[in-house]
């Protein structure tokens, strides 16, 4: 930083500014002062420019100095950290002080460490190709961190470029062997078994029977064509039990498995751990691939076009966000935008990513740099294809045309497809995705912006061919766009008036025909004309532009996605097909309503499914429910055509559960319908978080009583020094798991999505409270729907679906306790519905552990604290004494 102008780095800790002058490189004077003493800092910064780590510093002090009546300039332009080190360091997903390796112990430090990395991001920043820093700085202009990127242009002088992009790879297609060559069960013991492979090869592997038999019964799959369903407890080591025979029998056989998972954990898990392990172990060549949807994916042609175009359609916003991309475009070898770590998704990358409606495919200019047309060779060239569910109904729908044809298929966290298959049959519209899709066509801004405007400006500097008529009919379109959008604002607004009032948590309304929409019918008229108008608009204008490539495809893009639009509003409001189930979503509020539908049952769609492959594996830890796979077979479509190729499989787990965890069911607190309830339960939460001080997670049931209990307890902990999170409250899910793992000793209080897919191991969860029963809300239109679907067919709801589904739900919440071997903790069921009820032994009875009636608090705190207490020998002698004792 010899050449840099002098600035001054910031920092507030404590009550205190630190202030750090930097000139040629050196700290050349330090200030340390109140943070209201203003006229001493704003002499020491002295119009330079200020580094900090992020611009809610600066604005805090900016905030004091306007309530203190000082309104003259004091600082030059700010240079953000964080914001560079998104931009710089894309790969690293924590850009936090301690992340960045700022250690906050001395507010002065603090602030010379921030110079420090400063000074080293500028260092990366200067390494870089001279045509990425142009870039870059063109982004940047008219912002306060244009002056860095100059700078480390200044210093990069001279350093050579590289051409971008890598060009595509040979397709090395597989050719599937008929007849099938068998692979020995005793092949996949050789891996997996005791003195295997895996021991040998893998440091700390421990030989786990219940492995080595599924996947024997996964091999077994393979080798005849079979479907199974294959119920593996925590710890068993699922994704190797199928993945050893899938590889062995796709290796032997020059086949292709897609291996299909709910979550991007287990996704990463297998693609980047153990699947380079049986690379390395199994001694045996096989390609795997990675392979995610089309719109996760960097559209080159789209990229270089927005720079083509100078920016021009981006918000001041979207240029900053945009300077975020800038390196890791340059950077990528996949294009996969969950590869950068630091950037939102949203609008701007709807205009960057690929999209199939406008794909010119092989008559693309940037076709031998495609990142999606890679994606599909490697995974056409590729014996595993590690996948997500969504992809593979999507892929459905497309024809194969990203995974292209398969015959195997794996199936894990089996449990959430029947959910995932319901989305993606299913239909919606919302104001946003009318709005978004209009907006890609035309928008009035700080600018004019979108498709049409885009268009109107090149042709107005050309003259093709009809351009007069050309211009004209964009003109109509823009005037279409205004009226579409005018429309739906009208329909979803008056919708929304017209509905009942949802709340501070939100509303779903069940549509049961179509004289729901009656008092809107006018406007709901006027946005399908506008929409069919403006699809057969976009028609004609992408035929009189037939020549020209690049644009016929964008328009051709956008004329589907409208087409699309009129479709879904036609569908959702014509509520017309009884298999379907309609409904209106309304966030709390009542800003806005979405319409929502979706089939009463997906079996038959799977079943057509499972009938065009050879081996379907279906695999988690939760698919029995009281030792029975016939809830799933149905839910899943196994029951019809493919019964006969259908097997079972439960194996536990390899977990000594019997010392590792305690189950309590307090019978002292009220019926969750009775009064009182909800402050005994933050009785409980209370007592056991103060008096037995370990990571707890508390799973509701319901967001008003989770923030209920939060506001209630937050004052309290905090004071007791315990960090209490909640859910929807705190920050977003993946923020609160990753400071409930950090933060030993906090409490998560969390819903929905942290009963199931949440790895929480060790010290950091040792209290895992169940607040109540997770039975669906009996009202939520979907769930209704098919409670009066069996009532119809002469079947009980309750029982054989409503039951079944929170069994389901209850095994995977309790299964966030028990990770690893040597994890250990305590269960606590606040709901006394599972000792009082006839029917709450199902949940019980479903545990891989007894459980122990608690008749007070104190006998809860008395038995908790004695848990953690004892050693695992004692623990086990002290459940069989309550055991022979009680008589379970």
């Amino acid at each position: 930083m010899d050449d840099m102008r002098p600035f001054v780095c910031l920092h507030v800790l404590g009550g205190e500014v630190g202030a750090v002058l930097l000139e040629e490189g050196k700290v050349r004077d330090r200030l340390r002062v109140p943070s209201d003493a203003l006229p001493s800092l704003e002499a020491f910064v002295s119009g330079r420019p200020v580094v900090a780590h992020s611009w809610d510093l600066v604005r805090g002090i900016e905030d004091r100095r306007t309530r203190m009546g000082r309104f003259g300039a004091w600082r030059g332009p700010v240079w953000e950290v964080e914001a560079l080190a998104r931009t710089v360091r894309w790969w690293a997903g924590d850009y936090g002080l301690g992340a960045l390796g700022v250690r906050e112990d001395d507010v002065l430090s603090a602030a010379e460490g921030l110079a420090s990395v400063f000074s080293e991001l500028l260092d990366e920043l200067s390494s870089k190709e001279p045509k990425v820093l142009e870039r870059m700085a063109y982004v940047a202009h008219g912002t306060e961190l244009e002056e860095v990127f100059l700078e480390a242009l200044r210093r990069s002088a001279g350093f050579p470029s590289r051409i971008g992009g890598r060009k595509l790879e040979p397709l090395k297609a597989l050719s599937p062997r008929e007849p099938s060559e068998e692979v020995p069960e005793e092949a996949v013991e050789e891996v997996l078994g005791e003195g295997g492979v895996c021991s040998q090869r893998l440091s700390g592997y421990e030989h786990r029977p219940q492995q080595v038999l599924m996947a024997k019964a996964v091999c077994r799959a393979f080798n005849k064509g079979e479907v199974i369903l294959a119920e593996a407890g925590t710890g068993t080591g699922k994704s190797l039990a199928y993945l050893v025979p899938a590889v062995l029998w796709c290796a032997a056989n020059d086949d292709r498995t897609v291996v299909s998972t709910h979550t991007k954990n287990l996704q990463d898990q297998l693609f980047f751990k153990d699947i380079p392990f049986l690379r390395d172990a199994l001694g045996v060549p096989f390609r795997a691939a990675l392979v995610k949807g089309r719109g996760n994916y960097l559209c080159r042609r789209r990229w270089e076009r927005l720079f083509r175009d100078g920016l021009s359609e981006l918000s001041r916003q979207e240029r900053r966000l945009l300077l975020h991309l800038v390196l890791w475009a340059h950077e990528t070898e996949t294009g996969d935008i969950e590869e950068h770590a630091g950037f939102p998704r949203g609008e701007l990358w709807g205009k960057l990513c690929s999209e199939a409606g406008s794909c010119l495919g092989n008559g693309c200019p940037f076709y031998e740099v495609c990142f999606v047309t890679s994606a599909r060779r490697k995974a056409l060239g590729s014996h595993i294809i590690v996948v997500n569910h969504s992809l593979v109904f999507s892929d459905l729908a497309a024809e194969h045309s990203v995974l292209g044809d398969y015959r195997n298929v794996i199936f894990d966290e089996a449990h959430t497809l029947e959910k995932v298959a319901s989305q993606h049959l299913g239909r919606e519209l919302s104001p946003w995705r009318l709005r978004s899709a209009i907006s890609k066509l035309y928008e009035r801004g700080e600018a004019e912006s979108g498709m049409l405007a885009l268009l109107g400006a090149e042709l107005k500097a050309t003259d093709v061919p009809g351009r007069s008529a050309i211009l004209g009919k964009i003109e109509e379109l823009i005037v279409l766009c205004g009226e579409v959008r005018e429309a739906g604002e009208r329909f979803f607004g008056e919708l929304a008036e017209r509905l009942p009032d949802p709340g501070p948590y939100g509303a779903k309304v069940r549509i049961r025909d179509g004289r729901f929409f009656e008092e809107v019918l006018e406007h709901l008229e006027r946005l399908l004309c506008g929409l069919r108008s403006l699809y057969e608009g976009l028609n004609v204008l992408g035929g009189w532009l037939e020549e020209e490539k690049e644009w016929r495809a964008e328009i051709e893009g956008a004329r589907d996605a409208v087409g699309e639009l009129a479709e879904d509003l036609k569908f959702t409001t014509e509520v017309g097909r009884e298999d379907f189930v309609y409904w209106a979503e309304l966030p709390p509020g009542r800003k806005e309503v979405k319409l929502c539908s979706a089939p009463l049952d997906v079996a038959p769609f799977l079943e057509e499914f499972y009938g065009k492959m050879k081996t379907v594996v279906m695999t988690s830890a939760t698919l029995a429910v009281g030792g029975d796979f016939g809830y799933m077979i149905e839910r899943l479509g196994l029951g019809g055509s493919q019964a006969g190729r259908v097997r079972t499989l439960r194996v536990g787990s390899p977990f000594d559960y019997e010392s590792q965890v305690l189950v309590c069911v307090p019978t002292f607190l009220p019926s969750p319908k009775e009064e009182g309830y909800e402050e005994a339960v933050e009785e409980v939460l209370r007592t056991l978080t103060l008096e037995v001080r370990r990571g707890t997670l508390a799973l509701f049931t319901s967001h008003r009583m989770l923030r209920d209990v939060h506001g209630s307890l937050r004052e309290e902990l905090g004071d007791e020094g315990v960090l209490l999170l909640g859910q929807g409250l705190d920050g977003p899910r993946s923020f609160l798991a990753k400071r409930f793992r950090e933060e030993v000793g906090s409490v998560l209080l969390g819903t929905d999505s942290f009963w199931e897919g949440v790895d929480v191991p060790g010290e950091a969860l040792e209290v895992l409270v169940i607040v109540r029963l997770p039975f669906s809300v009996p009202t939520e239109p979907l769930v209704e729907a098919k409670c009066e679907r069996l009532r119809k067919e002469g079947r009980d709801p309750f029982w054989e679906y409503s039951l079944p589904e929170a069994v389901i739900k209850f095994r995977q919440g309790f299964g966030r306790l028990i990770r690893h071997r040597k994890d250990r903790g305590v269960v606590v069921v606040l709901d006394g519905r599972a000792v009082r009820s006839k029917y709450g032994r199902t949940f019980l009875d479903s545990l891989p552990v007894g459980f122990r009636k608690v008749r007070s608090l104190e006998e809860l705190l008395h038995l908790v604290r004695g848990w953690f207490e004892e050693g695992p020998d004692e623990r086990r002698r002290a459940r069989a004494l309550w055991a022979q004792a009680v008589g379970t």
